[in-house]
């Protein structure tokens, strides 16, 4: 996925082992060096990992110079409209994940934790970050919006003490607003659903505010429709694969019909993703789509090797 490789005057760089504000750090010591080749790449491998981070909206701005001064007039000149030309938050990350990977789309996965034995999660959770996995999934359920209670604000954050990958914190919980403060300092994104769920824009806006991306989840039972009018407000819509609440469950392909939705309304201004479900089965007809983040639970936690998650990783690109 992300490689280590020599840049100016900073030794060899493991980028997957940095926060996006030490990564930022780095591009902006060869920045002052002059160096400004191996300063785009550096900000170009912090908007990839980080694509939701603080750091990256500076990182986009900083490329805009690194770019004037290698004489690349035409790619200062498209990031420049990008930050300008876009009001909403969900265009603007989406623009920019075009410009850092161009025609090539990457698909981020990440690791859904919720059907992960709590006994051995810290070793988990290293096991999938030397596999290369892109981010965690974390599912706090309040026993209401679902039946299942699952982690809670002590875990999400031993978790982030432990690892610096990108975290999504999925909150299925009836009042999301009672939570999303205290959750945001430990996460780079946070998902809300609006099923049963009051004030679902205040709690979009609350969430934008805090400075992380804003997702909002879609239950099977959901017709696009009836939440179209807060999409315009997301960076990300996730496609629930299955009934939330418990892992290792079926995909249910009807799900594929909201991707094409979401797609035919709003093209690529926000990202698509699919939770639930997803496994060497069902990976290649959900790629088939063009989503942009798959959620993967048990297929992938109930591997113990790094081999072997490097093997399933690849499977679960196949498609893309």
């Amino acid at each position: 996925m992300l490689a280590v490789f020599a840049i100016g005057c900073s030794r060899d760089i493991n980028f997957r082992e940095r926060t996006a504000e030490e990564i930022f750090s780095l591009g902006d010591k060869e920045m002052k060096a002059k160096h400004y080749a191996a300063a785009a790449k550096v900000f170009e491998e912090l908007k990839s990992l980080y694509p939701y981070s603080k750091a990256t909206a500076e990182a986009s701005r900083k490329l805009i110079e690194c770019y004037v001064a290698m004489g690349d007039s035409n790619k200062a000149e498209a990031i420049c409209k990008t930050i300008e030309g876009e009001n909403s938050a969900s265009s603007q990350s989406s623009c920019l994940r075009k410009l850092v990977l161009g025609k090539e789309r990457k698909l981020r996965i990440e690791a859904s934790l919720l059907s992960c034995d709590l006994l051995e999660l810290g070793s988990k959770i290293d096991t999938l970050t030397k596999a290369g996995i892109d981010g965690l999934h974390i599912d706090i359920m309040d026993g209401h919006f679902v039946s299942n209670i699952a982690f809670g604000l002590d875990v999400v954050k031993q978790i982030r003490g432990v690892s610096k990958l990108p975290i999504t914190v999925h909150l299925l919980v009836s009042d999301p607003l009672k939570f999303i403060d205290v959750v945001a300092p430990y996460a780079d994104c946070i998902i809300i659903h609006s099923e049963g769920v009051a004030n679902v824009s205040e709690a979009l806006k609350k969430i934008k505010g805090e400075g992380v991306a804003v997702g909002l989840a879609i239950n099977p039972a959901t017709e696009i429709d009836s939440i179209e009018k807060y999409l315009h407000m997301v960076d990300v819509a996730l496609i629930m694969g299955v009934q939330p609440g418990y892992g290792g469950q079926k995909f249910i392909p009807s799900s594929l019909k909201k991707i094409r939705k979401i797609k035919s309304i709003f093209g690529d201004k926000i990202l698509i993703g699919i939770d639930g479900g997803v496994n060497d089965k069902t990976s290649s007809v959900i790629n088939n789509e063009k989503v942009d983040e798959l959620a993967v639970g048990s297929y992938l936690v109930k591997e113990n090797t790094v081999r072997g998650l490097k093997e399933k990783l690849k499977i679960l690109c196949r498609g893309v």
